[in-house]
């Protein structure tokens, strides 16, 4: 009878830590803001800016994270991608990347970038400064992880890394 009872306690917790690995719980969002930012210092300047939202949850069964921005103030008519700066193996390294999403401001320079599949849970809590960015499509070859140009002054970088 105890050891029905020890299978059945351990089945439970296994079952338990199966439905806690799937839940939405268990890893954190982000709401990273963007800015622009004079390229010589640093430092934030007026102009465009946004939001990279990092999030994530359950489809098929399985943890799905996602990454998406909002852009304000930007060119007009022009396409613009969500970057992650980096791609595998190589991190705030130039010139890798990594695309996400893509999107074409309107007359006011604001987009609404759609949500793409990016996983970002390797990268929580692991001691490297990891960087998004939204750039001007014409600036990336996206297919093969690289920057074309560096042209700072019309980007979008974050104010913190996660």
């Amino acid at each position: 009878m105890k050891k029905i009872i020890l299978m059945s306690l351990m089945m439970s917790i296994l079952l338990l830590g199966g439905v806690l690995a799937l839940s939405p719980f268990a890893y954190k969002s982000y709401n990273l803001k963007l800015v622009q930012k004079n390229p010589f210092t640093w430092e934030e300047v007026d102009g465009g800016h946004g939001n990279v939202l990092l999030s994530h949850g359950v489809k098929n069964q399985k943890v799905e994270f996602r990454a998406h921005a909002i852009v304000l103030g930007m060119i007009p008519n022009m396409d613009y991608t969500l970057v992650y700066y980096g791609a595998e193996g190589h991190n705030d390294e130039w010139d890798y990347v990594t695309c996400i999403s893509s999107g074409t401001t309107n007359k006011h320079g604001n987009v609404r970038l759609p949500s793409g599949v990016f996983d970002y849970s390797s990268m929580i809590n692991d001691g490297i400064a990891q960087k998004f960015w939204v750039v001007p499509t014409m600036d990336l070859d996206c297919e093969n992880n690289r920057f074309l140009v560096w042209a700072p002054t019309i980007y979008l970088f974050e104010t913190e890394t996660i």
